[in-house]
C-alpha cells in the first residue's frame, strides 16, 4: 500500500493555478512527459506526485536567464 496523501500530489487544476498557465498547457506538459509519474485515475482525472512537481521546477529554475 502506497503512503501517498493528497498534500503529495497534484491536480492539472492546481498547476494551472500555481503557474499561471491555463489547464491544457499543463495537459500538454505532462503529455510531454515533463511530470513523470503523472498518472490518469479510472475518472480520467490526471495526478502528479510532488516529486514530479519539485523535479520541473528545479529544471526550470536552471534554464531562467
Amino acid at each position: 500500500m502506497s503512503n501517498t496523501t493528497l498534500e503529495d500530489v497534484f491536480t492539472v487544476e492546481d498547476l494551472a493555478k500555481r503557474y499561471g498557465k491555463t489547464e491544457r498547457t499543463i495537459r500538454r506538459l505532462v503529455n510531454q512527459g515533463e511530470f513523470p509519474g503523472a498518472k490518469r485515475t479510472p475518472q480520467r482525472w490526471i495526478i502528479i506526485p510532488l516529486s514530479a512537481v519539485q523535479a520541473y521546477e528545479a529544471r526550470a529554475v536552471e534554464y531562467r536567464p
